[in-house]
């Protein structure tokens, strides 16, 4: 918004490098009465009004003036492309959201997924040890390792929760007024893919260099 703004000042101020070059029209005009009386006689009036005009009009000798609304047509083109980079910017912070809560989503899965299976060996090696087939050492162990693995689920479901919030407001919307189901793959724009979808585009051998000058800040300079 603040670039945006910038963008309205900088077109004003390539207006008012633009008037420099014409011509400045003045006109006025004024208006009086004046009463006098003379000594022993009566009081008299008169009235006097006049209108002038004046035509100024300075030589851009030097090439001053010229060189001024040159300047304030670049700072102008610059703003331009500073709100271009903001654009741009912005969109590179929802796609770098977007990877990691795609990123976090999964290793909450994987983390669930080993939990549950760790749980599994847990009963495993409960029944052995009751059997006397398995120590107690090695079920204190599997204890210890389904503990570790049950720790790290709320680390990283909090995580889950910091993203998906980011999300919500680099894009516009308030985390508390979003529906649950917003980013938990039942978005219309396809934001709910996994991350082994993603593909990334392929760069065209004998693309021109001259690419690179697409960038905004390039331009911008």
């Amino acid at each position: 918004a603040i670039l945006a703004e910038n963008l309205v000042q900088a077109d004003l101020q390539l207006q008012n490098a633009g008037a420099s070059l014409l011509p400045g029209i003045g006109l006025s005009s004024s208006s009086g009465e004046q009463t006098t009386r003379p000594s022993g006689g009566d009081w008299r009036s008169s009235g006097s009004t006049s209108v002038s005009t004046s035509i100024s009009y300075e030589v851009d000798l030097w090439g001053r003036l010229g060189a001024a609304e040159d300047a304030a047509s670049f700072r102008r083109d610059a703003s331009v492309f500073d709100v271009v980079a903001a654009q741009l910017s912005l969109s590179g912070a929802v796609a770098s959201n977007w990877f990691q809560w795609l990123e976090l989503r999964q290793r909450l899965d994987i983390a669930r997924q080993n939990l549950g299976l760790a749980e599994q060996i847990l009963r495993i090696v409960d029944v052995r040890y009751r059997n006397g087939v398995a120590d107690r050492s090695e079920l204190a162990r599997q204890r210890t390792a389904v503990l570790v693995l049950r720790s790290a689920l709320p680390t990283l479901a909090y995580r889950l929760r910091q993203s998906e919030a980011a999300l919500q407001v680099l894009s516009g919307e308030a985390p508390w007024m979003a529906s649950p189901g917003d980013f938990a793959g039942e978005r219309k724009d396809g934001l709910g893919r996994e991350l082994q979808q993603v593909r990334i585009p392929d760069i065209h051998p004998g693309s021109p260099a001259e690419l690179i000058t697409r960038r905004p800040d390039l331009a911008a300079a």
